[in-house]
């Protein structure tokens, strides 16, 4: 399986994931659409879903070029020392996006352009570097890390199929869901399962995959009884980070690739228990209770923004009652809107994709992957939304139903 580097994965993987999200989101909420895979969010926005079209009025702050620290691992922005976050933010940009690769993150830089052909050198020098480094080291992780920055499958598999931890399994499996390799056919999620058995992630794919109605009703109430969700994104690149390497010219290539890679996650979840319950609250009243629970076992298995976004949309769909819910749904979905907008950033038509910009997104992921994204969102400023707040965004075709119903 190839993939492209160079500047226009860069843009694609930091405006299309980011930028389109709220525009797939608004899809789902509204019954509008089921949510296509990340890749296709990529290719809509490619298509022409704008990043303004996709942000909302009035959430998060525009990333300042003097303001914005590459890594903000320790919060720069609510840092005491704010002039040496900002020195600290302009040698990061000269380092990467300036003097090196000033191209890379301007307006009307083709895919075409020769000197992306510099800028695909640098990045295979970096990944291939920092993956011999992980290589080295003693633990799995690191080693799984390694191959997946590669996209080396067979040792992938080779680790995967040694190890009794079931993140670097679940890494392991995540890739091979994606590629049609031999290597790839002894994973399989009865084997995560088997690792972990109080994971509802591994619960919910074979939910997905299940060849019948049946077997997806089974393994959706069997996660009932799951005790967490394992959480692959951003486990990556908190790895890379937690090996000491900060600098920009260093981290940015390796965001790209783990950031793909996080990109092609499946919301299993929501695909399963759509496919059992449908886009909208069953009539029958035993189903619809029944659907109601997958959305009570979700929201409280899941621990990402966007993970609880899902499952927020599907619990609204079905008509979940409020009553005894720490947030409502309406407030989840909001919450995951509002994060994406401040993931996204700001910029005017005329800056373009600016190097600030993806520098900040992409210390935004850096500081969500070690600190976790709600931390993150809090710590920069965001708010987290009412009910009537959320309630009020929501976008329904149907008027909202009163609780208990």
């Amino acid at each position: 399986m190839r993939w492209r580097l160079g500047a226009a994965f860069a843009v694609l993987t930091v405006v299309s994931l980011v930028g389109a999200g709220w525009w797939w989101l608004t899809m789902i909420a509204s019954g509008g659409a089921t949510p296509p895979s990340t890749e296709a969010i990529a290719m809509q926005a490619a298509a022409g879903v704008s990043t303004e079209e996709a942000e909302g009025e009035g959430d998060g702050a525009p990333p300042q070029v003097n303001t914005v620290h590459w890594l903000l691992l320790e919060g720069a922005r609510n840092s005491a020392d704010a002039a040496a976050a900002a020195a600290s933010a302009a040698a990061a940009r000269d380092k990467y996006c300036g003097a090196d690769f000033p191209h890379a993150f301007g307006a009307g830089a083709g895919m075409d352009d020769p000197r992306n052909a510099q800028l695909a050198a640098h990045e295979k020098t970096v990944l291939a570097e920092q993956s011999r480094q992980l290589s080295l080291s003693g633990d799995e992780l690191a080693r799984m890390t390694a191959a997946l920055l590669q996209f080396d499958v067979g040792q992938v598999t080779n680790i995967a199929e040694q190890t009794a931890d079931p993140l670097v399994y679940g890494l392991a499996l995540r890739l091979c869901r994606k590629v049609d390799m031999p290597a790839c056919r002894s994973l399989t999620p009865a084997r995560w399962l088997q690792l972990d058995p109080s994971n509802a992630a591994a619960l919910w794919q074979l939910a997905a995959e299940a060849p019948t109605l049946a077997e997806t009703r089974h393994w959706l109430g069997r996660a009932h009884e799951a005790t967490h969700a394992t959480v692959l994104k951003g486990r990556l690149l908190k790895r890379v980070v937690d090996s000491g390497v900060s600098d920009p010219r260093l981290l940015l290539p390796i965001a790209n690739r783990t950031m793909g890679m996080d990109a092609a996650e499946s919301a299993d979840f929501f695909h399963a228990a759509s496919r059992v319950c449908g886009r909208a609250a069953p009539a029958d009243a035993a189903l619809r209770s029944v659907c109601q629970g997958y959305a009570k076992d979700a929201i409280r298995l899941q621990t990402s923004i966007e993970d609880r976004g899902l499952a927020g949309v599907f619990a609204d769909r079905m008509l979940l009652p409020t009553d005894g819910l720490a947030v409502t749904p309406a407030q989840l979905v909001e919450t995951m809107r509002r994060y994406t907008v401040m993931r996204a950033g700001r910029a005017s038509p005329e800056e373009g994709l600016s190097c600030a910009r993806t520098q900040y997104s992409v210390a935004l992921d850096v500081e969500a992957a070690t600190t976790g994204d709600l931390a993150t969102f809090l710590r920069r400023g965001g708010q987290l939304p009412t009910p009537e707040e959320a309630e009020a965004s929501m976008p329904r075709k149907r008027a909202p139903l009163t609780a208990g119903l």
